[in-house]
């Protein structure tokens, strides 16, 4: 006596978006392939320093953090 139920969606419904696949880096003006989280190795490093937003874009305060960046890395290098 088992009955099986058929469950239908609305026809009207709308699908999602899908993800479109990139084929070079978000950051501005970058021409690189993209490696991680859409962005070359370079600026994903830069990315997950805050020097760049998720978008590709600069922030406001870009040059105050490239020069910190750059102190940090040349304390590493030496």
């Amino acid at each position: 006596m088992s009955q099986e139920k058929k469950v239908q969606a609305p026809k009207n419904q709308q699908q999602a978006p899908q993800a479109v696949e990139r084929s070079h880096c978000k950051a501005d003006g970058c021409k690189k392939g993209v490696e991680k989280f859409g962005f070359c190795m370079e600026h994903y490093d830069w990315y997950m320093s805050g020097l760049l937003r998720g978008d590709g874009q600069k922030p406001i305060d870009f040059e105050q953090k490239y020069q910190q960046y750059m102190a940090r890395r040349t304390r590493k290098a030496a």
